[in-house]
């Protein structure tokens, strides 16, 4: 019995003492908020059994209104050799948030999970302002394009990072040099 990665796991097992169990396992509270898209990510082998479900939910307390994003019963995932991988998509903007692994089973099996991951894409980015000094030409895109000086040209961009206010800057210069005289 191993995980995809042979690293320790964590496991619930009900079979076979017959015992009504219903373990949780519940993340720290952990923020949503700034950010576009939030991806839980785990390894897991479950064993169904008649009467058991394995459900991964998140609430905004950790206590009452939980909501389900995954749940597995009738059927095996994985192997106990084969971790499966599955992705879950979280709520984005939430200022708390908490994960539940629900393990519900009456003399039903496992459920085996491993590599818990958290992953996201923030909302913010750094603003950027381009200048040059040898014109009014200015832009805010990050990588502007389009852009064909007329003589050398040294390019400023100023940045500023919305979370801290840490400002910076950085200059390259583009060097012209004349057309040559075709020769016949």
């Amino acid at each position: 019995f191993h995980s995809n990665d042979n690293s320790q796991f964590i496991l619930s097992n009900n079979h076979p003492d017959g015992n009504d169990r219903n373990p949780q396992l519940i993340s720290p509270e952990f923020s949503t908020a700034g950010y576009t898209s939030v991806t839980l990510t785990f390894w897991h082998h479950y064993r169904d059994g008649n009467d058991s479900k394995a459900v991964v939910r998140w609430s905004p307390n950790g206590n009452n209104n939980w909501t389900t994003l995954e749940a597995y019963k009738n059927s095996n995932v994985g192997d106990s050799d084969n971790f499966e991988q599955h992705s879950v998509n979280l709520p984005v903007g939430e200022p708390t948030i908490y994960i539940r692994f629900n393990h519900n089973a009456d003399d039903d099996y496992w459920w085996a999970i491993d590599n818990v991951e958290i992953t996201g894409t923030p909302q913010v980015s750094a603003s950027v302002l381009w200048t040059s000094n040898t014109s009014s030409w200015t832009s805010t895109e990050a990588n502007p394009t389009g852009v064909y000086p007329d003589e050398t040209t040294t390019y400023t961009a100023t940045y500023t990072d919305p979370e801290t206010g840490c400002s910076g800057s950085a200059s390259t210069t583009v060097q012209v040099y004349p057309q040559p005289n075709p020769t016949i």
